[in-house]
């Protein structure tokens, strides 16, 4: 299973035998999620449009600075608010959340332990590298904006990806 896959699986959840979707993760309610075509179609969804959202917020970072990564990222924000909307509208509301910690096992579940620590190696070399990169130059340009916004939150969530890991 591919990255990507088990990310957008990871979205997922059982409860009391029924299939959750909670499409802000630990920050919204779930929607009870009713045939196995609107799983695959949001699972196809979450693959495409991760990439896609990462391509735009790199390219804007990088070709202008600061203020167009907040901008890129405020309008992704709300297409991908909006294109959820329109697949759940008329999705039952769960009145369960998701949790964390809960969040985690769901993502590692769906990964080997090689496969966390080959992650979390590449980005501690991503970062090594940024901070390499952007130390001679002074100023605070998009590649150490990058660096600080969406490198070192993502290696701490796969450093705690990797305990939850060995924790099972």
């Amino acid at each position: 299973m591919g990255y990507l896959s088990a990310l957008s699986i990871g979205a997922f959840n059982r409860k009391a035998g029924r299939l959750i979707y909670y499409p802000w993760g630990i920050f919204g309610s779930g929607y009870e999620v009713q045939s196995w075509t609107a799983r695959r179609r949001l699972a196809a969804f979450g693959r495409f449009s991760l990439p896609l959202y990462l391509f735009v917020a790199v390219s804007a970072a990088l070709l202008a600075g600061l203020v167009g990564l907040v901008l890129a990222l405020l309008c992704i924000g709300l297409i991908h608010a909006g294109l959820i909307g329109r697949f759940v509208r008329h999705m039952p509301r769960s009145p369960e959340r998701l949790g964390f910690r809960e969040n985690l096992r769901n993502q590692v579940q769906e990964r080997s332990l090689i496969a966390l620590c080959s992650a979390e190696f590449a980005l501690l070399a991503l970062a090594t590298f940024g901070a390499w990169f952007t130390a001679g130059s002074g100023s605070l340009g998009g590649a150490s904006i990058l660096l600080i916004v969406l490198v070192l939150p993502i290696l701490l969530l796969f450093g705690l990806m990797i305990r939850e890991k060995l924790r099972l």
